[in-house]
């Protein structure tokens, strides 16, 4: 019976799917890319400061957006999950943290879910932005304004930081990143917020960010390949090291 039994075709074994963090890159390059990514998103998120007067409220709704969105973006990175499940991650995070961060007024005590809480975070996916733009100046944080630069906040977070951790380009993500510095200046008065210093200081870090980004992916390649073909690239690295001395035997002898 047990050599029957072994006789039985075996099924492999699912191989667990393996981070996006594990390639070998230290972790403070993924702290350094959250960082960046904080810092650019949250200089789109100042465009909408003077539509809120000032309230400093629209900031802790919308860096609570970029924060839960980053986060998502981790949990897709390294467990790898599909596109049905990030999404259903993303709804739940918006109507739980949405009723805190974007609809305070609705909530009971502050802070506990309610269904006028969740009737207006839901309403508020289509209806939110034209209220904010036919609302008068300053808009307040009641009546639902505040889900513009929650929900705005998490999904280009969470986009950016899909794009960053999952596709490995030093350059895509920053595409969500001036959106949403395009919205907040979109949903703001005609005084926009400081937008040419704010643009000068996001092109400054977007450009050292992709750079360092570029130069690190690189290495990393370049790495993985001198792995998988040690004696090929010693090969290829002597003879550029002797056409660099030939270069230089060359030019020094035509300078003497």
């Amino acid at each position: 019976m047990s050599f029957a039994s072994d006789l039985r075709p075996r099924t492999p074994s699912r191989r667990q799917p393996e981070s996006s963090f594990a390639d070998g890159q230290p972790v403070w390059h993924f702290v350094l890319d959250a960082g960046a990514l904080t810092v650019l998103l949250g200089m789109g998120l100042l465009g909408f400061s003077l539509s809120f007067g000032g309230d400093p409220y629209y900031l802790i709704a919308g860096f609570g957006g970029i924060f839960l969105g980053l986060g998502i973006a981790v949990a897709n990175a390294h467990l790898r999950l599909g596109l049905l499940i990030t999404t259903a991650l993303a709804l739940g995070a918006y109507l739980v943290f949405g009723t805190v961060l974007a609809v305070p007024d609705a909530a009971i005590a502050g802070f506990v879910p309610s269904l006028d809480s969740m009737r207006t975070l839901l309403l508020g996916v289509v209806f939110a932005w034209k209220d904010m733009l036919t609302v008068g100046v300053p808009v307040g944080s009641a009546g639902g304004v505040l889900i513009v630069p929650f929900l705005s906040s998490l999904l280009t977070a969470l986009v950016a930081g899909t794009l960053t951790w999952r596709l490995k380009s030093p350059y895509w993500p920053l595409l969500p990143v001036l959106v949403l510095f395009v919205t907040g200046i979109a949903f703001s008065t005609n005084a926009a917020f400081l937008t040419v210093e704010r643009g000068i200081g996001l092109t400054v870090i977007a450009i050292a960010w992709a750079t360092f980004r570029r130069d690190a992916l690189r290495r990393s390649d370049t790495r993985k390949i001198s792995v998988n073909r040690p004696q090929t690239d010693t090969a290829t690295a002597q003879r550029a090291k002797l056409r660099r001395l030939g270069t230089a035997a060359a030019v020094i002898a035509a300078s003497v």
